[in-house]
């Protein structure tokens, strides 16, 4: 049926509005990213040039706890976002409420196991296990940290709301602006001499203005969903609120294989401190961090791309959907490869430049460390297809070879072997032995073509012949 020249007219407004609003987020996004990013590799050499290597280990420490509560947080959001935005769009405001009580309990939930449980098994870690490769005070600083987190927690359902209702330009902006003040604050407190403890207040503080700022601009953006839900009240009698296919279960898959990814290389520094010497953790601890950062740049075609791979999987196009995941591997190998031999090339010269006591570790090390790195990459992008396809049958073969690495690493730490055996070498082998050949054997399954065919397939598709 043809538009009418006044709907036609509305229609072309809409769109405007539409990219306007999408360009302003996408820029948004980007600059917070790239902030990040920026502000991540400054905050590291300020460490290295304030902090002592004992100083540097127990952040260290502190930072691997930290990353494995956010693992969970990052599950509990991606349940909450989805479920928030069904009833947005849904414009129920009954069923927008409820779904905010449930995401609130989710999350205060969770942060009460991080205000119990979790403070207690960190406690019992630092005294028992790293006496001799750690600062001797660090119970205050703990407990500044661990407020922190629970408060981040209690508060998130904040982050999901704007996440949920479509204000992905100030989210962005929001965590771009308290990203700033936090490394203004922790620069100001370390040439003070406040070492942890002074990283510690700044990320305090950093979490107290985040959470108020998004407390008001969660509230704003749901008063306008209540509104807009009044005005459709009537088109919201046939929605259906158990449409998503997020389930509890798919929650705790995710949660699980999350953790278990962490847990493998960037989480080791907890078995590191436990069985090596402090100078060769503080080193294996600063490549961690780097290349941590290179594989998060160097993912960064997965968001971009990820409204194309949405659309190939609707559209169950088997030559679409390997097109995107050869593009996207391929970005993403190139750029962690570049970036990864500009680190090996350059960084030890950065390192010496701003007085750091702490370098990086021998070469060959540090190339094990930036191949371990690469190897996640690639399964994190094949994880990323099954997870977007809502198929879960990739849980079980990831979780028992990273299971089996960790475990061999574990057995050779204790056998007393050199870290790089232990860490690096058992995992590597084990993940290229058995956790890509089997997410690639169920990727064909999953594709329903012949494993043996899909190289030729791929190559095609980039080469531009098919």
């Amino acid at each position: 049926m043809a538009l009418s020249k006044p709907q036609a007219k509305n229609a072309n407004i809409s769109k405007v509005e539409y990219s306007v609003n999408f360009s302003f987020a996408t820029l948004a996004a980007y600059l917070h990213q790239s902030v990040n990013l920026v502000v991540g590799v400054a905050t590291v050499l300020l460490m290295l040039r304030y902090l002592g290597i004992n100083e540097y280990i127990l952040w260290s420490l502190f930072i691997a706890f930290g990353g494995l509560t956010l693992q969970v947080e990052n599950s509990i959001q991606m349940l909450a976002v989805r479920d928030i935005a069904r009833q947005h769009h849904g414009w129920s405001k009954e069923r927008l409420k409820a779904s905010l009580v449930r995401a609130t309990r989710m999350y205060q939930g969770f942060a009460s196991m991080v205000a119990g449980p979790l403070a207690t098994v960190g406690i019992l870690y630092l005294y028992f296990m790293t006496a001799e490769n750690t600062a001797a005070d660090w119970k205050f600083e703990w407990a500044i940290f661990i407020i922190a987190y629970t408060i981040n927690y209690w508060f998130g359902t904040n982050n999901a709301v704007l996440l949920a209702t479509d204000r992905l330009a100030i989210f962005s902006i929001i965590s771009t602006c308290t990203r700033i003040i936090h490394f203004a604050l922790s620069w100001a407190l370390l040439a003070h001499g406040w070492a942890v403890l002074g990283l510690c207040i700044s990320f305090a503080m950093g979490v107290f203005i985040n959470v108020i700022v998004m407390r008001f601009s969660a509230n704003w953006s749901l008063r306008q969903s209540y509104q807009f839900a009044g005005k459709h009240a009537n088109q919201s009698e046939g929605t259906d609120a158990n449409t998503s296919g997020i389930t509890r279960g798919n929650l705790l898959h995710y949660t699980i294989v999350a953790i278990a990814a962490f847990a493998l290389y960037r989480g080791s520094i907890l078995m590191a401190t436990a069985f090596f010497q402090t100078e060769v953790v503080a080193q294996y601890a600063l490549a961690i961090q780097a290349f941590g950062m290179i594989a998060t740049l160097a993912l960064v075609p997965i968001n971009l791309w990820l409204a194309s791979l949405v659309r190939a999987v609707l559209a169950d196009n088997v030559i679409w959907i390997l097109r995107e995941l050869a593009r996207t591997l391929l970005a993403v190998n190139l750029c962690f490869v570049v970036c990864g031999f500009l680190l090996m090339l350059a960084g030890d010269i950065l390192l010496v430049s701003v007085g750091s006591e702490l370098i990086l570790p021998p070469g060959g090390t540090l190339a094990l460390v930036g191949i371990a790195f690469l190897i996640e990459a690639n399964l994190f992008v094949l994880i990323n297809f099954f997870i977007t396809r809502n198929s879960y049958t990739f849980t079980s073969a990831y979780l028992g070879a990273t299971t089996l690495a960790m475990g061999g690493a574990l057995s050779a730490s204790m056998l007393g072997a050199p870290m790089e055996i232990a860490l690096l070498i058992v995992p590597i082998c084990i993940q290229c032995c058995l956790s890509l050949p089997l997410l690639l054997r169920l990727l064909a399954k999953e594709l329903n073509i012949p494993l043996r065919c899909m190289p030729s397939i791929v190559f095609s598709l980039l080469s531009g012949r098919a």
